[in-house]
């Protein structure tokens, strides 16, 4: 395909960076007891199929008093609205308004490709000619990815029909910290996540891509505070005793047992891939998994300058959403 005419390039950072251990993906553990006040909320039956969802509350403002007493210390999902001041500055530095469909946003490619030597993590995902797909990560500069979404953006922005390309990167989980320090300056903490809890920020990250972009369902180590600054993202929640049962009754169905390592590699690929989208999201025929699973969650669209808490122990699966590009950024706290 022209848009990998620079493949060559790409094959030689794969394997450059998985030889590399010191550099390979960092992935969070999941180990989390469910809170005894999530297990006295209700929650509406559902089928996935049917999409059924309550809606995640969005919050007043971002107020912390009205944060901490409506989502942080009850341990509740809340979306927090739009609210220009509230902006990281890479909303405007990293991004900039697509002049044909100013609804969209685009990378302003100027400003980053002065930092294209940086090595950031990549997620590729390529479909064979008999449908099945394979997922793999790797370390790359900067660049490699800038010059793919350059050469994908404008098609997919501007003909919302085309196919997907294959093969697809997406800039995942890529650490604040390991950026460069003018990027770094460009995505402070929020002072709501600086002053909700202790202060205590375990990590920090972005993500950047083209849609469709996802990760199965899982839950996270530490609440999540998730803000989007291009694009729109779907999310589906469920309760740590909810998304316990769909994930176990999974991974039950595969003969496994292991716990929801987030975005492992197991994860991302294959039959339960599958399985957790057929449950979440009713993908495909959900009859091959353990009766009983339709159950209640919550759905938040995430559109551009909202954010969305994740609480502590919570289950949840993301997905972008319309045209052009995606970005978030996401700070795991307490």
């Amino acid at each position: 395909m022209q848009c990998w005419t620079r493949r060559p390039p790409l094959v030689h950072w794969k394997r450059r960076a998985f030889s590399d251990s010191g550099r390979r993906y960092r992935n969070g553990q999941t180990h989390v007891a469910p809170s005894k006040a999530l297990c006295s909320v209700r929650y509406i039956a559902h089928s996935s199929r049917h999409g059924s969802f309550q809606t995640v509350p969005t919050l007043a403002s971002w107020d912390r008093d009205t944060f901490q007493q409506r989502a942080f210390n009850p341990k509740l999902p809340a979306l927090l609205p739009q609210d220009e001041s509230k902006q990281p500055p890479a909303s405007q530095s990293w991004l900039e308004t697509d002049h044909k469909r100013p609804s969209l946003r685009t990378l302003n490619f100027d400003y980053l490709t002065k930092y294209g030597d940086t090595s950031v993590p990549l997620e590729l995902t390529q479909t064979e000619s008999s449908g099945r797909q394979t997922f793999e990560r790797f370390h790359a500069p900067l660049k490699l990815f800038l010059e793919w979404m350059q050469q994908n953006q404008a098609t997919t922005t501007a003909n919302p029909s085309t196919p997907s390309p294959s093969p697809r990167l997406y800039l995942a989980q890529c650490q604040i910290s390991d950026l460069p320090q003018p990027l770094q300056a460009d995505l402070p903490t929020p002072e709501v996540v600086l002053k909700a809890g202790k202060g205590d920020i375990y990590d920090a990250n972005i993500w950047i891509g083209l849609p469709p972009t996802d990760t199965p369902l899982h839950r996270d180590p530490n609440p999540n505070f998730f803000l989007q600054l291009a694009g729109t993202k779907t999310v589906r929640l469920f309760p740590p005793e909810v998304g316990s049962e769909i994930f176990g009754s999974v991974q039950a169905k595969l003969g496994r047992n292991r716990s929801a390592v987030f975005r492992s590699e197991e994860m991302m690929q294959g039959e339960e891939r599958e399985m957790l989208a057929n449950q979440v999201w009713g993908d495909g025929d959900s009859s091959q998994l353990a009766p009983g699973l339709q159950v209640g969650g919550y759905e938040a669209t995430v559109e551009q300058g909202k954010a969305l808490f994740i609480p502590l122990g919570w289950w949840h699966s993301i997905r972008s959403a319309g045209t052009g590009t995606t970005a978030s950024v996401n700070w795991w706290f307490r």
